[in-house]
């Protein structure tokens, strides 16, 4: 078995819902102090039943309502606070659930209401208590070590460390069951002790009770015979009255039959004059009738002559309409005939009229292929021209570049003649001139001012910001100036020629300066070959241009038929559409002659009926007509033959009225007699009533008197008494009821009842006794069983505190005594232990890691021979060193192969042997929020990840 999950709402610190997942192994919880960390293991102890306040850590005057979350600045106090622990039980290791998982449930309201379930059923705290109880688990068992108790269980009082091992034993349900056995033992002595002070008091009051229950009894036997000559006596009365009444039914019986016989009498009679009556009736209503009848046939033949006279003028009028309707039949047929050779030329029409249609269409379907055609061929050569413009772009960037060059070109050459004419201002050739000073200097002057205006003229550009914007110049005016530039410098030229052949000195100066500006590397030669590259450039744009004109031709005469191929369109859709208004036209009267047909079949039907109708209605006059003419000779004789019985029925009246007559006079005598019997039947009647009521009184007192029913000893009597004997004796008995004097009537119950109170307390007397004996071999049995468990235990416990000691300290000697081996189950326990390099010494003066140590090796004990499914260990590493840690640190990974740790530290040495980790936050104050805990492969904390722990 293991803990599955941990479910806390409103618990604590646990403001929101929480759910904390376990899996087999040991599971670390890490977080600083302060944040509920704590809250975990109380929760656990809460709901497996604890109710200590220290143990919770609660106010123990407010009691239970600390343990719900009381809210902070920013939320409300919780209602409740719930904490739910699901097992893992699939090795049933609580046996009184044979099922796979069990879920543990407690919840405490505000108001002070405590609710308890396991998997979902309603239970008591005790059920929860009991389900733990010898399983390691529960409230006060040895599976939670909360802080700072693992040192108090080396150094407690020995009366208080047995638990521990009595917890271990498995004998808590053995000392439970003799507690209880106590109590009721307890119980039973007490409760002896009151039965048997009870039996002392309910024997005197059964003796002092005797003596009135046999005055009493004597009592009630007198009643009993006076009640008997009562019966005897009210029986008698009533059957004399019963035999006056006999009588007095017998002549009410007599009158009776004689009013029945007269009755009858009277019926007949009655029924004779009503037959009378009804012949008499009868014969009148007939005769009347005979008289309307004879009315009704004089009127009747008038209509029948009526009536033939009409039905003459409608056979006359049914033959001309029948004679009408047969010539309009034969006129619509006329029409039917000539509807349906006009329908069968609008049919010619419109098939004609559909095929210029579908004609219309081809013609249309062809001009608009010949325009997509026309149109992708304008699509091909605008993308035609979108490539030729894309390369006159292209060819006019290189331009630009060019120009930009010839730009660079341009002030080269200006810097270099700038540069030769300080060369030729500076040099001392103009010392050796001297005859030839005035030629020269004119020669000099005539270059230095031609180079000087070409200068001005750049100086010019650069003022006016042409030189900085040459590349918006136009080309034209850019070989314009470059050539004016060119015949300048030929001019120098050959004034450079003229004066070489005057001067060897100046020939020295100029024909370099010349080189510079004319060989085929000089800048007058860069400038024509750029000159050469923009012109090359220019022709290749011309060339471009010229063709997209053609192709701009091209693309006329595709958008002139494209146009030419839309006005067909527009021809051609006209013309459909007139053949299409020709078609509906057509249709229309089609369809309006064809209902105007349908009208006309219509009719034709309608007269066909009216005809079969004319000729059905001509047929059946005429035989109504004759049917009329047999009737009416039919009536004639009815009519004779109705007025000869009238005068017959007129006679049988008259005869009729004398016997009814007669009648009447007997009726009148029988009543009187019948009238008299009535008058004698009432007499008898009120003298039986009497009768009757005399006897109802009887049984009305008798019954007021004995709540008996007289009837029912009317049976058991037969003849009747001598009613002055039974009074005498009754008048005895009542005399000695009166010598009795005051009866207590309750004495005899009383006297019952106390024998049954005295009988009841000696049976339960021995009851108790019983039950005594029966407590005593319980708390026997308990004892020796939980003796021997506990010896047992106590032995093994002892030999593996003693091993877990040496692996804790790594050596000394440690162990436990009972103090008094004659008393083993109230016996207090003894603990020794002497670390290594230590004696003997009484333990409380052991410093807290020993103590801490000490008692580890007594719980690690107590797993090692009875592994309990989980343990949970609170910061018990709190005082512990580096090596105590790692040894402590060993044993639980030993043990968590058989038990589930959770263990509460703050030793990062500590948390590495968990599986698993959680840390708990307070990011808000007073509520602690859980998450889960990454680790790096070394065991080191690295980070932490929200998990779905928190609910909110």
């Amino acid at each position: 078995m293991y803990i599955k999950n941990l479910n806390l709402h409103g618990f604590k610190s646990f403001a929101i819902e929480t759910n904390i997942e376990f899996n087999e192994g040991v599971t670390v919880v890490l977080g600083p102090n302060g944040i509920g960390k704590s809250n975990i293991v109380e929760a656990f102890l809460w709901v497996m039943g604890e109710q200590s306040a220290s143990r919770l850590r609660i106010d123990s005057a407010k009691g239970l309502e600390s343990v719900i979350f009381h809210g902070t600045d920013t939320r409300k106090p919780s209602s409740l606070a719930q904490v739910a622990l699901t097992l893992d039980n699939k090795s049933r290791w609580i046996k009184k659930y044979d099922i796979d998982e069990v879920i543990v449930t407690r919840k405490y309201y505000r108001k002070g209401l405590s609710e308890y379930y396991i998997n979902d059923e309603q239970v008591r705290l005790k059920d929860i208590v009991d389900m733990f109880l010898d399983t390691g688990l529960g409230k006060n068992a040895y599976s939670v070590i909360k802080q700072g108790t693992v040192s108090e269980i080396a150094k407690q009082k020995p009366e208080e460390r047995r638990s521990i091992i009595e917890n271990a034993a498995g004998i808590s349900k053995y000392l439970e069951r003799r507690r209880e056995a106590a109590k009721k033992l307890e119980e039973s002595e007490r409760n002896l002790d009151n039965v048997k002070i009870e039996i002392k008091n309910a024997e005197k009051h059964y003796k002092s009770l005797k003596e009135q229950a046999a005055r009493t009894e004597k009592y009630y036997n007198l009643k009993d015979e006076q009640k008997k000559i009562n019966i005897s006596l009210n029986v008698n009365q009533v059957k004399k009255l019963k035999i006056t009444l006999e009588e007095q039914n017998k002549s009410l019986e007599e009158h009776t039959n004689k009013k029945s016989e007269l009755e009858k009498e009277l019926q007949d009679l009655d029924k004779q004059k009503q037959q009378e009556l009804l012949k008499f009736e009868e014969t009148r209503t007939l005769s009347i009738e005979l008289d309307k009848q004879v009315s009704l046939i004089m009127t009747e033949l008038t209509h029948i002559e009526k009536m033939s006279n009409q039905l003459k003028n409608q056979l006359d009028n049914a033959g001309k309409d029948k004679e009408e309707t047969i010539n309009r039949k034969n006129s619509l047929l006329k029409r039917i005939e000539e509807d349906k050779k006009q329908i069968a030329e609008l049919e010619e029409e419109v098939k004609t009229i559909a095929e210029n249609i579908e004609k219309s269409l081809k013609e249309q379907e062809a001009e608009e292929t010949n325009i997509a055609n026309e149109q992708n061929k304008i699509a091909s050569l605008n993308d035609q021209i979108s490539t030729l413009t894309n390369e006159n772009q292209n060819a006019t960037l290189k331009i630009a570049d060019a120009r930009e060059r010839q730009l660079e070109v341009i002030n080269k050459i200006i810097t270099e003649i700038d540069e030769k004419k300080k060369d030729v201002m500076g040099n001392s050739f103009y010392q050796n001139i001297g005859k030839h000073e005035s030629d020269i200097d004119i020669g000099f002057n005539n270059l230095l001012n031609a180079i000087n205006i070409k200068m001005n003229t750049i100086k010019e550009f650069e003022e006016d910001g042409v030189l900085s914007n040459l590349n918006e110049l136009s080309y034209n005016s850019l070989c314009s100036f470059i050539r004016n530039l060119g015949e300048s410098l030929d001019t120098e030229k050959k004034d450079a020629l003229f004066l070489q052949g005057i001067f060897k000195e100046y020939t020295k100066i100029k024909d370099p300066f010349v080189d510079l500006l004319f060989d085929k590397e000089g800048t007058y030669m860069q400038k024509e070959a750029i000159d050469k590259e923009i012109a090359d450039l220019e022709n290749f744009i011309k060339t471009n241009i010229e063709k997209i004109e053609e192709i701009n031709n091209e693309i006329k005469i595709a958008t002139d038929n494209i146009n030419r191929g839309n006005s067909n369109l527009t021809t051609l859709t006209i013309e459909r559409a007139k053949y299409e208004t020709n078609k509906k036209a057509s249709e229309d009267r089609k369809e309006m002659i064809l209902k105007s047909m349908k009208m006309i079949e219509d009719e034709f039907a309608s007269l066909n009926d009216k005809i079969n109708r004319l000729e059905e209605e001509y047929k059946k006059l005429n035989e109504e007509y004759k049917e009329n003419s047999i009737n009416y000779k039919e009536l004639e004789k009815k009519k004779s033959k109705t007025e000869s019985e009238s005068r017959h029925k007129a006679n049988e009246i008259k005869k009729a009225e004398s016997a009814l007559s007669n009648f009447e006079t007997s009726l009148a005598k029988r009543v009187k007699r019948l009238n008299e019997i009535n008058e004698n039947i009432t007499r008898v009647g009120e003298r039986i009533n009497q009768s009757n009521d005399k006897i109802k009184d009887i049984y009305s007192h008798f019954y007021e008197n004995y709540a008996l029913n007289l009837k029912d000893f009317e049976e058991n009597t037969q003849n009747l008494i001598d009613e002055e004997s039974y009074k005498n004796k009754l008048n005895t008995i009542n005399e000695r009821i009166k010598n009795l004097g005051h009866i207590n009537e309750m004495a005899l119950d009383e006297y019952q009842e106390a024998k049954n109170r005295f009988e009841f307390l000696t049976k339960q007397k021995e009851d108790l006794e019983k039950s005594k004996e029966e407590i005593l071999k319980i708390i026997a049995d308990a004892n020796k069983k939980a003796g021997e468990d506990f010896l047992k235990t106590f032995n093994e416990i002892n030999k593996k505190f003693s091993e877990t000691f040496k692996i804790l300290f790594g050596g000394g000697n440690a162990g436990l005594k009972i103090q008094n081996e004659e008393d083993l189950l109230n016996s207090p326990i003894d603990i020794f232990a002497q670390p290594p390099g230590k004696r003997m010494e009484n333990i409380v003066s052991y410093s807290g890691g020993e103590l801490t140590m000490t008692g580890l090796a007594l719980v690690f004990a107590i797993f090692l021979y009875r592994p309990s499914p989980f343990c949970i260990l609170d910061e018990v590493d709190a005082a512990l060193d580096g090596a105590n840690i790692i040894r402590y640190k060993n044993m639980v990974k030993n043990l968590s192969d058989k038990t589930q740790f959770l263990i509460i530290t703050h030793d990062e040495v500590s948390a590495t042997i968990a599986d698993a980790y959680y840390g708990i936050t307070a990011e808000e104050k007073g509520v602690s929020k859980i998450f889960t805990v990454k680790v790096d492969k070394d065991g080191k904390v690295n980070g932490s990840e929200e998990k779905l722990v928190n609910q909110e």
